[in-house]
C-alpha cells in the first residue's frame, strides 16, 4: 500500500499518470513521454506510376487503408531521391517498369507489418533497393512475408560495372553477415555477383542506388 504524505506534490508530479486514452500513443503523451509509443499506423508515398511528377500519401490505421492498388504489379524504390527523379531511376530498367504502382521504400520502412495487407494485394512486386545489407534485409522481410506475391530483387544490367567503379569497400563483419545472405531465396544471383569480385587484394563492395542516376547524366552530356 501507498500513503500519500503531500498530496499537493503528488499532484504536482503524479496525478498525470491517473489519465489514460484509448490510444496508446496519446496515452504515452499525458504521461511525459510520447515516443515511448509507436503510433499505429503509417503513411506510404505512393504514384500511380513511375513518371508521374506528383504523388500521394496513403494513409494507414491499424495495418488497413481503404486505398487499392491501381496495377496488378508494384516497383518499390528505396531511396527517396531516385523516387523523385523518374527519369534517373528508369536509366537501364524495364520500360514495364514506367506501368505500374511505384512506393518510396523509405528505407526498410516499407517492411512495416503496416502495410502487409495492402502490399499482398499485388501479384509481383519488384524491390529497386540498395546493393547492401540494408536492402537484402529489406527484401529477406517482404519475400518471407509476402507468399502470395511474386517479390523480386531488381539486379540493374550495369551493376557490376558500377560495383566496380563506386562500390564501397565493406567491413569483415558486413562480409560475414553477406555470407548468411548467399542461400536466400530471390538473392542467389546478386550475392553472388558481390561475392565474385572478391580477391586477395580486392574486398567486396556495395552500391548505393543513386549511383545508377550517373549513367544518364552521363550519356545525355549533363
Amino acid at each position: 500500500m501507498i500513503t500519500v504524505k503531500d498530496n499537493s506534490l503528488f499532484e504536482q508530479y503524479f496525478s498525470r499518470y491517473s489519465h489514460e486514452s484509448s490510444d496508446l500513443k496519446v496515452t504515452a503523451a499525458l504521461h511525459g513521454n510520447s515516443k515511448a509509443k509507436k503510433i499505429n499506423g503509417g503513411i506510404l508515398n505512393f504514384k500511380h506510376h513511375l513518371s508521374e511528377p506528383h504523388g500521394i500519401s496513403v494513409c494507414f490505421s491499424d495495418k488497413s487503408t481503404t486505398f487499392s492498388p491501381t496495377t496488378e504489379d508494384l516497383l518499390i524504390v528505396e531511396n527517396l531521391n531516385n523516387f523523385l527523379n523518374p527519369t534517373g531511376t528508369v536509366t537501364g530498367v524495364p520500360i514495364e517498369f514506367n506501368q505500374m504502382n511505384v512506393i518510396w521504400g523509405s528505407g526498410t520502412d516499407i517492411t512495416s507489418d503496416q502495410y502487409l495487407s495492402f502490399l499482398t494485394q499485388y501479384k509481383t512486386i519488384y524491390c529497386f533497393l540498395d546493393y547492401d545489407l540494408g536492402g537484402f534485409k529489406a527484401f529477406r522481410g517482404l519475400n518471407a512475408n509476402l507468399p502470395q506475391s511474386k517479390v523480386i530483387f531488381y539486379q540493374h544490367p550495369m551493376l557490376k560495372e558500377y560495383l566496380e567503379m563506386f562500390g564501397n569497400t565493406i567491413s569483415e563483419e558486413q562480409y560475414l553477415e553477406l555470407i548468411g545472405f548467399e542461400h536466400s531465396p530471390g538473392l542467389e544471383k546478386v550475392i553472388s555477383l558481390i561475392l565474385s569480385l572478391k580477391s586477395v587484394n580486392k574486398p567486396p563492395v556495395f552500391l548505393e542506388q543513386e549511383t545508377l542516376q550517373y549513367h544518364l547524366e552521363n550519356i545525355n552530356g549533363n
